[in-house]
């Protein structure tokens, strides 16, 4: 019983994380304006200027405006989706009836998508900032795992006490910190190139925890 439990949480707490998931994508389509989504754009580029210099954030803007161009405006995507969700002029005076929903539904239809491509967008230059970061975390990241397997090892030579709560612990943190990388590229708000090193060092702790932790006979 106690052993079904402990699977149990784990999964509780990933349905919360796909819900804040949901709520997150929710609110951000439905309720934060086109203007305030392009003021913090803008101010997470000059954020990101001062961290790496004007001509890295000119190369960060300038991929992420090559990729959403190949990918969604050359490709007709962003066409499409508005050919399909918001009628023409001409479609709109060929049927009178929909003269009534034609100011209120469509206009806030075309915010929406403004909203969504912008997110898109943001969401593909965080992902490249991402992979400017990986290089620098990658020799945290190994070593860590590394010192975490020493830590194993000692623990099995000496028959030292692994400890469960702390391995179940560390999971739940890494699963967590997992969930943020969604969060992270979807969120409305301007957010410092600093967080991505520290999600790193975060995730190389939790992952030294787990491995110096996981049960001695795997």
């Amino acid at each position: 019983m106690a052993s079904g439990e402990g699977a149990g949480l784990p999964k509780s707490r990933l349905v919360w994380f796909v819900v804040f998931l949901l709520v997150q994508m929710l609110v951000v389509g439905v309720l934060v304006p086109s203007d305030f989504l392009v003021r913090q754009v803008q101010l997470e580029r000059e954020q990101t200027a001062q961290w790496f210099g004007e001509t890295m954030a000119e190369e960060l803007v300038e991929a992420t405006n090559d990729r959403f161009n190949r990918w969604f405006v050359e490709t007709g995507i962003v066409e499409a989706v508005r050919y399909h969700l918001v009628p023409t002029q001409e479609e709109r005076a060929a049927e009178p009836e929909m003269d009534g929903i034609a100011e209120t539904i469509f206009p806030f239809v075309e915010t929406r998508l403004e909203v969504f491509w912008t997110v898109l967008y943001q969401s593909l230059q965080r992902a490249q900032l991402i992979a400017i970061w990986a290089p620098y975390m990658l020799p945290i990241w190994l070593p860590a795992i590394w010192h975490g397997f020493a830590v194993r090892r000692v623990k099995q030579l000496s028959y030292g006490y692994a400890a469960p709560n702390r391995f179940h612990a560390a999971a739940l943190v890494l699963a967590f910190l997992l969930t943020l990388v969604p969060a992270y590229l979807m969120a409305p708000l301007a957010i410092p190139p600093s967080v991505v090193p520290l999600w790193g060092f975060a995730v190389a702790w939790a992952g030294v925890v787990i491995v110096a932790n996981l049960q001695k006979q795997l």
